[in-house]
């Protein structure tokens, strides 16, 4: 009987004590949905409309190299649509074959074929990446 007092009282005060913490995580937040007077989603946050661009994936042209102003980092593309200007952003990677080149490189480029990643914006387009083809290989005749 002894040892039964005090095992008691100790399983009471686990069962309370265990209790009230399962009252405390189960208590619904009452608060927030009382100032609303809509029904609260917390499933999904708010996305802002403007911050989406007209075109979130990137688009590809390819063609030979017209021309190249370094001053307003344009770069003019002859394709069978036409000719098409680029703008460059200054993260812009540029790469002739495997290797990296600054883009004032470009305007050493014309006549070369090329081909230009990029994403259109309000009727302008920005190059993500610029891939110069290398050039083609002429063989000289064989001398007998």
């Amino acid at each position: 009987m002894r040892l039964l007092i005090p095992t008691l009282a100790l399983a009471a005060a686990f069962g309370l004590a265990g209790g009230s913490a399962l009252a405390q995580t189960a208590k619904p937040q009452s608060t927030s949905a009382k100032q609303t007077s809509a029904p609260a989603k917390a499933t999904t946050p708010a996305k802002p409309a403007a911050a989406k661009p007209a075109h979130t994936n990137a688009m590809r042209a390819s063609g030979k190299l017209s021309a190249f102003d370094a001053g307003s980092k344009t770069l003019t593309l002859m394709t069978s649509k036409g000719n098409q200007e680029f703008m460059l952003a200054a993260t812009t990677k540029i790469e002739e074959g495997s290797k990296t080149i600054n883009p004032d490189a470009l305007q050493k480029l014309t006549g070369r074929n090329i081909t230009v990643s990029y994403m259109e914006s309000g009727g302008q387009r920005t190059v993500q990446s610029v891939h110069v083809s290398a050039p083609a290989h002429t063989t000289a005749p064989k001398k007998s």
